[in-house]
């Protein structure tokens, strides 16, 4: 074999050790995906066990392991407002990696943990809105139209306030969510109970938190959690301070509604100038006042306008 041949046959040999090095790495890479599919496609998995070698394709190997979520900037919550601060101060906790949406960061809390979690909470959500009644049982006529709060359901909107309470009251959970500028209370039966479950979720520029306690890693509060107490606080004085002013709302009704039925109660004022003679020895027979009077001869006659006038203001003002 000369040298030029020699050459060649080194080069194929490289050329397929390369490719068996990169098609190595590739399959370490798609052992790694698998793992997030197994559960995935459980069903399938179980009716079908050789169903990744019948469909041997691409698209089958997508699914990627979550990457670690960035950590949230301290800086981002110094900006809370001094009403926040007062019951909740977020640099007492510890808080959670982003989540794009509150449902995946509330599941998180409740160790819920999947790769589709929202869509898959939504699905169940749906099936026992509709199986139990969910909005006869949570009395969600006073706030929105079934019809509509289905379709919130069916889309996931998980930022309506109508679709946080559903949460709260199908969780079981005093859901309490912090912004910058304050405090959002979504509770069972519109009641912050300190003996019901609390999570704490912070809400900042579209991406989601949750809080833990820094020394036992908790995050889900119950009664014997300061936080929890601090809340039933915020919560009992938002409640009064609501109350005192629907309070004061309906003084200020009941005084004009007061005013009023004086006002019908009162006499008019009568523009006696306006009234016709025949009309002021009406008005004057009504009080008993005499319309005549004798003249110089002794002979009745008749009381001019202007003196009944004078009469009958001195009675009706």
């Amino acid at each position: 074999m000369d040298f030029t041949a020699l050459l060649q046959q080194i080069d194929r040999v490289s050329e397929q050790n390369k490719n068996v090095f990169c098609n190595t790495n590739k399959n370490n890479k798609h052992a790694k995906d698998i793992s997030g599919i197994l559960y995935f496609n459980d069903e399938e998995f179980q009716s079908n066990t050789n169903f990744l070698e019948n469909n041997n394709q691409e698209e089958l190997y997508t699914i990627n392991v979550e990457e670690e979520k960035e950590k949230i900037s301290t800086n981002t919550y110094k900006k809370l407002s001094q009403k926040v601060k007062l019951h909740v101060d977020l640099e007492e906790y510890n808080l959670s990696h982003k989540y794009s949406n509150l449902t995946e960061c509330i599941l998180s809390v409740l160790k819920y943990y999947n790769y589709n979690a929202q869509n898959l909470f939504f699905k169940k959500l749906l099936k026992d809105f509709d199986i139990y009644k969910l909005f006869k049982k949570y009395n969600c006529k006073k706030r929105i139209r079934k019809a509509a709060l289905r379709k919130l359901i069916i889309s996931k909107e998980d930022n309506d306030d109508n679709v946080r309470q559903l949460l709260a009251d199908y969780l079981n959970i005093n859901l309490i969510i912090l912004t910058n500028t304050e405090i959002l209370t979504y509770c069972k039966e519109n009641t912050y109970e300190v003996f019901r479950p609390t999570v704490v979720v912070y809400e900042y520029n579209g991406s989601y938190n949750s809080l833990s306690d820094k020394i036992t890693n908790k995050s889900i509060f119950t009664s014997d959690d300061f936080i929890n107490m601090k809340l039933a606080k915020y919560f009992l004085t938002k409640d009064i301070v609501a109350h005192e002013k629907k309070k004061k709302e309906q003084s200020v009704i009941e005084a004009l509604n007061k005013k009023k039925e004086e006002e019908k109660k009162a006499p008019k004022l009568i523009d006696f100038k306006k009234l016709k003679v025949a009309e002021l020895r009406s008005l004057c027979e009504q009080y008993h006042i005499t319309t005549k009077e004798k003249n110089d001869k002794g002979k009745m006659k008749n009381i001019v306008k202007k003196v009944l006038i004078e009469k009958l203001k001195i009675i009706l003002g």
